[in-house]
Order: structure tokens, then C-alpha cells, then sequence
């Protein structure tokens, strides 16, 4: 194990440090191959990508000319911005038939950049959902660290594929409103890809809202219950350096439940000590005392 001791001291140059890291724990860290999520954060068909039937659930009435959603979304777009608000004639024959294979051409690249960076730039729990949704795991808590590393690092490996790759993938990586992602991007295809992020967006809701209806009354119970266990009474700014609660529900990348101890615990048990110190060395036979009294 003495690989395990000799860690690389050069502080001059991290980079050496990080790739003997890397040579020494590869086995530990990476998994062996990463063919089945390549290229899966620039497909237009991912695992987790809203299907007609969720459309037809949500929206029963609404008769849908195609039953490819991304064809829809195109569609709202292109005639959205064509009409700027006035009521227009839809060729949906003419649209399928030669307006769509052009749009796609040029802007599906496009849309699929545009998730990838805006899911990547916001929160935690989006770039979380948007891994399930776009390398199909039924949930993240329950997948290996390695195989999570993986993941990160094929989408890092997308981001610099498309930053160094396009034209316009250096100017996307530095927006941060919308009206920048719709400016660099154009408005074809930062419609669409608001569109289907929304769907993706409602069917999540959609989801979630489905388990506490009707026979998930069971479920919510528990839930709550669960929810109301894992509650400290303890408030965050009462932490120091003794180090912080570590939550699994608020921090899904940790994976592992940790619990650190708190400033405010090891306060309470140091006056409990003392007091027991205290009591054992002014100790009075309690029967003494009673007999007098009585």
C-alpha cells in the first residue's frame, strides 16, 4: 500500500498532481467504458424524452398532426414567429413536407446545445433531472459514483466538443438570460428548445403531482412522516468548524448519508459533562437528609 502514502507534492504545476491521481485511482474512480453514453447529450431521441402518449394524457382534446413532439415544437415555433401574433393559415402539408427537413437540419444541433448549456448554468437538481432524462436512469440516487463520473465526464467532453467545434458554441457558453441564448442561437431554435424544455419541465410536475393523488395517500403520509423525521431543530448558522449537517434530500450529489457534528451539539454535551462533574463531587446521601426532614 505504498501508493497510498507517496501522494505527488508539486505545487507548481496541479495539473501533474491531478493526472497521477487519476494514473493511481482509475480503477477506483472511472468505469471501463463509456460507450453506452456517448454522444447521448446531442441526440434528438434520448431515453427520458416526453413521448406522444404523456401528450395525449395531458392534453386529450388537442388532435396532433404529427406524433413526433420535437416536429411539434417546430411547428409552434416556425408559425409562432411568422404570424408575430396575427391569426395565419397552417400548411401542415407543406410545412412536413419541405419546411421541416430544413429547419431540423440547421437547428437541431442547436436546440440540443441550447438544453445542454442552459440545464447545465442554473441549479443543481436541473442538471440532475436533465442527466435522467437524457441518459435514461430511473433515478440518480441509486447510480454507482462511477458510474455518475462517467456521465460528468462525457458531458464536459460534449460542452468542449461543441465550444471548440461551432462557431457559435464559444459565444453560447457565455450566456446567462435568455434573450442572450435567443440572440446568439436565433429564434427558431431557442423556441423549440424552451418549448420541449417545458414539456419536460410539465411532465415532472405532472409526475409528481400523480403521486399524491388518489391511492398515493399512503405514500404522502410517509412522505411526510420521513420528511418531518430527517428535520434537525438545529438552525444551519449555528454550525462551525466541527462542520456542517449534511443532508441527502437538499444535496443530491453526496450520494452517502453523512452526519457531521455541529458546534451547537458539542456545546450541549461539553455542559453535560460539566454539570455531571459537578454533581458527583458535591454528592449528599439522600437518605440523610430525607430522615431529617422527616
Amino acid at each position: 500500500l505504498e501508493f497510498l502514502t507517496k501522494a505527488p507534492q508539486n505545487p507548481e504545476d496541479p495539473l501533474l498532481i491531478h493526472n497521477e491521481i487519476k494514473k493511481r485511482y482509475q480503477k477506483f474512480i472511472y468505469a471501463n467504458e463509456d460507450t453506452q453514453y456517448h454522444s447521448c447529450f446531442s441526440s434528438t431521441d434520448s431515453p427520458g424524452k416526453l413521448e406522444n402518449a404523456d401528450f395525449d394524457k395531458f392534453f386529450p382534446d388537442i388532435q396532433m398532426p404529427s406524433s413526433n413532439l420535437r416536429e411539434m415544437a417546430y411547428l409552434v415555433a416556425f408559425y409562432g414567429l411568422r404570424s408575430e401574433g396575427k391569426r395565419d393559415s397552417i400548411d401542415v402539408g407543406n410545412f412536413f413536407g419541405s419546411i421541416l427537413p430544413k429547419l431540423r437540419a440547421e437547428n437541431d444541433v442547436k436546440v440540443e446545445a441550447i438544453r445542454l448549456f442552459y440545464n447545465c448554468s442554473t441549479d443543481i437538481q436541473w442538471i440532475r433531472q436533465y442527466i435522467e432524462e437524457k441518459t435514461g436512469l430511473s433515478e440518480f440516487m441509486h447510480t454507482p459514483d462511477k458510474e455518475i463520473t462517467l456521465i460528468v465526464e462525457v458531458l464536459l467532453k460534449e460542452m468542449l466538443h461543441i465550444v471548440k467545434d461551432y462557431s457559435w458554441g464559444e459565444q453560447l457558453a457565455k450566456c446567462v438570460t435568455l434573450s442572450e441564448y435567443e440572440e446568439c442561437m436565433g429564434k427558431v431554435a431557442f423556441r423549440v428548445a424552451m418549448h420541449l424544455q417545458d414539456a419536460a419541465t410539465e411532465r415532472r410536475r405532472e409526475r409528481w403531482s400523480d403521486r399524491f393523488d388518489g391511492e398515493g395517500k399512503e405514500e404522502q403520509q410517509l412522505d411526510f412522516v420521513l420528511q418531518k423525521m430527517s428535520q434537525r431543530s438545529d438552525m444551519p448558522s449555528e454550525t462551525n468548524v466541527y462542520g456542517t449537517e449534511f443532508d441527502r434530500e437538499k444535496e443530491p450529489v453526496g450520494r452517502d448519508t453523512q452526519r457531521r457534528v455541529m458546534h451547537n451539539d458539542v456545546q450541549k454535551e461539553g455542559k453535560r459533562k460539566k454539570w455531571k462533574r459537578k454533581s458527583e463531587k458535591f454528592e449528599i446521601d439522600r437518605s440523610l437528609v430525607l430522615g431529617k426532614l422527616f
